[in-house]
């Protein structure tokens, strides 16, 4: 019966990401189920490191050891790379972006720096409309054009 609720469910959920990840149904139920995929999925030669980039598996290695191997692995074959960073997440719990839990407080950190770019493009906004002092120039005392002809 149990597995029978687990695949309905598994059915029914949309976990689609696109380019811009956003909260949905699965990171609801990994929240409710306490579920970490660090518990359940390593990234291996097989599994991550040969289906992307060298760029990718030394961005992985760099954020799970806070290492740059970059220069270590600068004139080693794909292979060789793959082989060198495996060894370097072995045990570090590492997970790529869609894998992570998504916080909610993601979506607020978006939000607050989108809130900050408005308010530099105004304050940007404010000083291209300043005069030669600094001072703000009302558009009152703009040249206006002459409708008394």
């Amino acid at each position: 019966m149990l597995q029978l609720l687990a695949y309905c469910t598994a059915r029914s959920i949309d976990a689609i990401q696109g380019r811009e990840r956003r909260r949905n149904q699965s990171d609801a139920i990994a929240e409710a189920l306490s579920l970490d995929m660090a518990d359940w999925w390593t990234p291996s030669a097989a599994n991550y490191l040969h289906s992307v980039s060298k760029a990718k598996a030394i961005e992985a290695v760099r954020e799970a050891s806070g290492i740059d191997c970059t220069k270590e692995v600068s004139a080693m074959k794909k292979s060789e790379v793959v082989a060198y960073c495996a060894a370097k997440l072995e045990g570090t719990r590492w997970l790529p972006v869609p894998l992570r839990p998504l916080v909610a407080g993601i979506s607020c950190a978006c939000e607050d720096a989108q809130a900050e770019r408005e308010k530099n493009d105004g304050a940007e906004e404010a000083l291209n409309r300043a005069g030669p002092d600094g001072d703000p120039v009302s558009d009152a005392g703009r040249d206006q054009p002459d409708h008394e002809a």
